[in-house]
């Protein structure tokens, strides 16, 4: 609603959140009010430098089926307005012909309940190393992403930019190497020619192949291989180290 009060489509709409105290008064000045209790809210702002509404026509803003556009429905505020009473909260609309509108929710802010006492050490299983993972992709950021996901499963990571960077480093240090996480396709040195590279130095080395491409056509390249997984990109931290247990037999 806010970007369509745009003239043209074109302007600024601010989306801000916060945190304050309302009391009984102040509650009153809102739209809804019914059963609300004063005390600390979380809000969420959105407001349009727009067209702004004349009073009738913010008095009626809220009513079902009330529309101000030639295809609306008039159910969209209604709704919000039925989820902040769910939620026994409130809401607030600033606004006014040529200035623009400031809608504002109020949600009750609750402070989360006391958990147990974090140990002074964490279990032994869930800091023992689960072993070194290389990771083998030309795109920096993905390479950043998915050491960082392996890494918080207790994974040690090697991470390079190209095929043969992957082969020298896996050719040094074969033995300790859990799996390889290796794009498919890269300039130069592809994941092809990688693995198969990789299979001479450690012909039983597990790997888990990531494309762009779907998991099908992954699959039907890569059919017959053994001790091989494949991930879509972009994957989920669960994704990446179930194909990596998979195929590392963890």
């Amino acid at each position: 609603n806010a970007a369509e009060a745009l003239p043209d489509e074109t302007g600024v709409v601010e989306v801000r959140t916060g945190s304050a105290h309302l009391d009984r008064a102040e509650l009153a000045r809102c739209l809804v009010s019914d059963g609300v209790v004063p005390g600390r809210f979380a809000w969420l702002e959105v407001r349009d430098h727009g067209c702004g509404m004349d009073a009738q026509t913010a008095k009626r803003v809220f009513d079902p089926f009330f529309t101000t556009k030639f295809q609306g429905r008039g159910l969209g505020l209604a709704g919000v307005v039925g989820i902040v009473r769910g939620h026994r909260g409130t809401l607030s609309v600033d606004t006014a012909l040529g200035r623009g509108t400031t809608f504002r929710v109020y949600l009750p802010q609750i402070d989360p309940p006391a958990g147990p006492a974090a140990p002074e050490h964490p279990p032994e299983d869930e800091t023992r190393e689960a072993g070194t993972v290389l990771v083998i992709d030309d795109e920096s950021a993905v390479r950043a992403v998915s050491r960082r996901m392996l890494e918080s499963a207790g994974y040690r990571v090697c991470a390079v930019a190209s095929g043969k960077e992957g082969v020298d480093l896996a050719r040094r240090h074969a033995a300790e190497l859990a799996a390889v996480l290796l794009d498919l396709t890269m300039p130069g040195m592809d994941g092809d020619a990688v693995f198969s590279a990789l299979r001479r130095i450690r012909d039983d080395l597990p790997v888990v192949f990531t494309s762009g491409h779907s998991e099908e056509d992954m699959a039907r390249r890569l059919e017959g291989r053994t001790r091989v997984a494949t991930l879509p990109k972009p994957f989920r931290l669960d994704d990446l180290i179930e194909r990596i247990r998979s195929v590392a037999g963890d």
